[in-house]
């Protein structure tokens, strides 16, 4: 299907559970590594010149624009540019919760960013805590023959994505407000401020939130 083709279906969306890394291989064949390097399914390393036609259009075009990594790929559904993020285990250390937690939040954030028209023609891929550390991951993958500026297009609210899904996780504050809150009572008074700042920081702790756990005087330290 082309493009042009695609593009007038709303984004199409499939989600796979945990242990679902088997599936995965078999749904999404790689022609490429996040660097543009060319391999054959990952088996061996080929030329540009023994890229499919299609493919090597977009290496030659599209691909490259988007701010994700970025890989050439195969689905049943022809050749594409797949469009890709991660969310590892650290994301739910950081805000206190369950890694599930996490991906509740990633599911519920594509739902909503995937009603947008510049996703149109899109196939989203969510798979749940692959075998690499953990990890949630979204794939976006568009056909291969989608001119640089929709990709381009496309990358704004690909990121918004990612942007929404951390926005969400550090508002939630029935998840994580009440875990910050020991932490604040069993440490603060025994940790060196400028540290202790920095480990609040490092669990996604903005001013506005030090100020709530009554320790708005350690804001100083992250400007």
């Amino acid at each position: 299907m082309t493009y042009e083709e695609a593009r007038r279906n709303p984004a199409q969306i499939r989600i796979f559970q945990k242990g679902c890394d088997k599936q995965r291989w078999g749904l999404i064949k790689y022609w490429s590594n996040c660097l543009g390097e060319l391999h054959y399914h990952g088996k061996y390393d080929i030329t540009e010149a023994e890229l499919p036609g299609e493919l090597k259009a977009a290496y030659n075009s599209a691909y490259g624009k988007s701010k994700l990594r970025s890989y050439l790929v195969e689905t049943a559904d022809g050749y594409g540019i797949s469009c890709e993020m991660a969310f590892d285990s650290d994301y739910a250390k950081r805000f206190c919760v369950a890694n599930s937690k996490v991906f509740e939040s990633i599911v519920s954030q594509v739902l909503v960013g995937a009603r947008n028209e510049a996703l149109n023609g899109c196939a989203i891929y969510i798979f749940e805590e692959t075998d690499i550390a953990d990890e949630h991951e979204i794939l976006f993958v568009f056909p291969a023959d989608i001119d640089p500026s929709s990709l381009e297009k496309a990358d704004v609210f690909m990121q918004q994505v990612e942007d929404e899904v951390l926005y969400a996780l550090k508002h939630d504050w029935k998840r994580y407000y009440y875990p910050l809150k020991s932490l604040v009572c069993d440490e603060a008074g025994c940790r060196e401020e400028a540290e202790f700042a920095q480990t609040l920081c490092d669990f996604g702790v903005d001013k506005e939130l030090m100020e709530e756990l009554g320790v708005g005087e350690l804001a100083g330290y992250l400007e």
